[in-house]
């Protein structure tokens, strides 16, 4: 399988996970697609996420973990980026 068709793979992926947890959450949240963490980090480098949220509550937060899980996709909190490098 070429790296073309696996990245076409994770981009549907991405967008079939996001569909399904977007009526999920408040509309006050944040839930981007190939979000660049650059902006977000204190050094201003790295790669972008496939799924970005940004829960507004407490609830949005735990649909986000829930949803997560019952994915099987690994998360990370990254707070306000302080001292954090991510990869390209």
């Amino acid at each position: 399988m070429s790296a073309a068709t696996i990245s076409k793979e994770r981009v549907a992926f991405s967008s079939a996970f996001a569909a399904r947890l977007q009526p999920q959450l408040s509309p006050q949240a944040v839930l981007r697609l190939e979000e660049p963490l650059a902006r977000r980090t204190t050094f201003r480098v790295g790669g972008s996420a496939d799924v970005f949220a940004e829960p507004a509550s407490a609830s949005d937060l735990a649909a986000v973990l829930r949803a997560c899980s019952e994915a099987s996709i690994p998360f990370l909190v990254i707070g306000r980026g302080s001292n954090l490098l991510v990869r390209d």
